[in-house]
């Protein structure tokens, strides 16, 4: 119903320890806050999708965790707050993010398994906070970042399983916490312009086969790209070159890689073994003499 006694339903509270065979909120035109836990450790036994009205504005902390079904799931253009865990441990097919969304809370989609298509996240979007993607399974979907992004928390990518064609940082961001794409599968990442500080183990065990950093870079963190190979990569030569704006490369920032590197910094050059113990680093450009 979208009234009860002649009332707009606005708000659901807790309902979980009901039984229902599937959840279709579509026609609840008036309904715009679905509180904490009311349909948590559902299972949507009838495989329908969990149709949310265009009406809702507020989805609260753990309100959808390990629910269950086996269709789309989309959230409104009017939503404004997903709440912390708030589809944590979600089972569908897809994920789509409505356009109102600013920051997602820490854990709203942690564990989330999807299907194969692109995990897009909208550009109203300015924070994602920690773990709020941990473990989520696309499996071979594409990860779109908002082009206003401004704040990603610690772990909020980690284990990220998409295997996409590429990985874009977006210029808005200017650091990147740690562990944020910890052992994040996909084929390459591309820094924004923007870009100035990496966080450690940022891309710790990143599976892929190429990195490209840009010009502003100045600081990369302890094992951000430890374990990371390029042995998936067919292209001949260096696959990583250190740009000359890099001042700062921490311990065990390139742990385990034994394939070439650029530098264009005699510095960074002097330290190599400190951060790139089994590499082959080679100074280019002013560094091609170092001492």
């Amino acid at each position: 119903p979208t009234t009860i006694n002649n009332s707009p339903i606005k708000n659901i509270g807790l309902t979980n320890q009901y039984a229902f065979d599937y959840v279709d909120l579509s026609n609840a035109t008036y309904l715009e806050r679905i509180n904490g836990s009311s349909f948590a450790s559902y299972i949507n036994s009838a495989g329908k999708p969990l149709n949310l009205p265009d009406s809702l504005k507020y989805i609260g902390d753990s309100a959808f965790q390990t629910f269950k079904t086996a269709q789309i799931l989309v959230i409104p253009d009017g939503v404004e707050y997903i709440g912390t865990n708030a589809f944590r441990d979600y089972s569908g097919t897809a994920l789509g993010i409505g356009s109102s969304v600013t920051t997602i809370r820490s854990g709203a989609f942690s564990s989330y398994t999807s299907d194969t298509l692109d995990l897009i996240i909208p550009n109203s979007v300015r924070t994602i906070e920690a773990n709020a993607f941990r473990s989520y399974k696309g499996n071979d979907a594409e990860l779109k970042l908002s082009n206003n992004l401004t704040n990603i928390g610690d772990d909020a990518f980690r284990s990220y399983r998409g295997n996409g064609t590429g990985l874009y940082i977006p210029d808005s961001l200017a650091s990147l916490n740690n562990n944020v794409f910890f052992s994040y599968t996909g084929d390459k990442i591309i820094m924004g312009n923007g870009l100035r500080t990496i966080g450690s183990n940022a891309f710790y065990d990143f599976n892929g086969r190429e990195i490209v950093f840009n010009n502003a870079l100045t600081t990369i963190g302890s094992s951000a790209f430890h374990s990371f190979t390029g042995n998936n990569s067919s292209i001949p030569g260096p696959i990583i070159s250190i740009p000359q704006s890099v001042t700062t490369i921490n311990t065990g920032a390139f742990a385990n890689y034994n394939r070439i590197i650029n530098v264009y910094n005699c510095n960074i050059w002097n330290t190599r073994g400190n951060w790139a113990p089994n590499a082959n680093v080679v100074g280019v450009g002013s560094a091609a003499f170092c001492m």
